[in-house]
């Protein structure tokens, strides 16, 4: 199948067009990031720097490209940044979007039969701290990130059934691996520790450190995204491994994992706008309608991490390592 992948050149996109190519499909991607673009075309892989709202180049893409299906990653990413610049969040996710996906489905000059869209664990605001999440349960975003991802899921759903497009929304929990920036403080917690320990400095976790995560390992999260694409199936599912952690306890195990189990985390006290308390994903869904499971336990996950972190710290920098991650996934 041929698969147009927005946002590709992001820290999840590097890892889902590296799937979608590893199981036969020819892919196309397009990002508004320049940084990795240079080392993912040295891969291989055909990646045009392109807005998802520059019609004229999508028209361009899809007609010569013959897209069948999209994968829409496309969004800048942080709790925190979007609190401080909501406007900057609402257009380059909620308008961005709309616009992508007025040209999808009413201009295309390619037939697309598959849409997924990544969407986020954030869009239902506080989790329960005694059960995971549900799809079922109610969405009610507690940040502006929160409020432009759900908006994202139900533009591609509603506009995408207008115009009989099968359509999946994976609602992605807190993901983490290799190629995640440790120097762009608006990426994930995983990786922004990372960075700490491998200058000998303590992790900063903010309150008290018993916040709960769900964190999902970002080769799984990549092949239920290609799942996803296979599939004909119109869901929404969560993305997740339906384990909590706390902070200050992942922030421990990464430690040791770095070979550094005398590094402690700085519990700061701090709370910041949008941040929830718990979080854990119900993911039968998932093992139902795509037979989707994570394979990879937190533990293995963050040993998988810790050695290609090293190995990264000794080598030139790669298509999925890149030495400055972009912040728009």
């Amino acid at each position: 199948m041929r698969v147009l992948v927005t946002g590709g050149a992001g820290f999840i996109g590097r890892h889902v067009c590296a799937e979608l190519r590893k199981h036969g499909h020819e892919v196309v991607a397009i990002d508004k990031q320049i940084p990795t673009i240079a080392y993912l075309r040295e891969s291989g892989l055909e990646i045009h720097h392109c807005d998802v709202s520059n019609w004229s180049y999508l028209y361009w893409i899809l007609k010569n490209c013959q897209i069948e299906a999209v994968v829409h990653l496309a969004a800048s990413v942080s709790v925190a940044d979007s609190a401080a610049n909501p406007l900057d969040y609402v257009r380059a996710n909620s308008e961005a979007t709309a616009s992508f996906m007025d040209f999808v489905c009413k201009r295309s000059p390619s037939r697309i039969s598959r849409l997924v869209v990544a969407s986020s664990m954030s869009i239902y605001g506080e989790g329960c701290p005694h059960r995971p999440t549900h799809e079922a349960d109610a969405a009610l975003p507690t940040s502006v990130y929160g409020l432009t991802k759900f908006d994202q899921e139900r533009l591609c759903l509603i506009l995408a059934e207008q115009a009989g497009i099968s359509t999946m929304a994976l609602r992605l929990f807190n993901c983490y691996g290799p190629g995640q920036s440790q120097t762009n403080r608006l990426t994930g917690v995983l990786a922004n520790w990372a960075g700490d320990i491998l200058r000998g400095e303590r992790p900063r976790v903010c309150e008290d450190g018993q916040q709960t995560r769900d964190f999902v390992y970002v080769r799984d999260v990549a092949r239920a995204f290609r799942l996803a694409v296979e599939s004909d199936a119109r869901d929404v599912v969560n993305i997740g491994t339906g384990q909590r952690t706390t902070l200050a306890d992942a922030a421990r195990q990464l430690a040791a994992a770095f070979g550094r189990p005398d590094i402690e985390p700085m519990i700061t006290g701090e709370s910041r706008p949008g941040d929830i308390r718990h979080c854990a994903a119900d993911v039968r869904r998932a093992a139902e309608v795509l037979d989707w499971r994570p394979s990879t336990t937190l533990a293995d996950g963050l040993r998988l991490y810790a050695v290609h972190e090293r190995e990264r710290q000794q080598l030139p920098s790669s298509p999925l390592a890149p030495t400055s991650a972009p912040a728009v996934a």
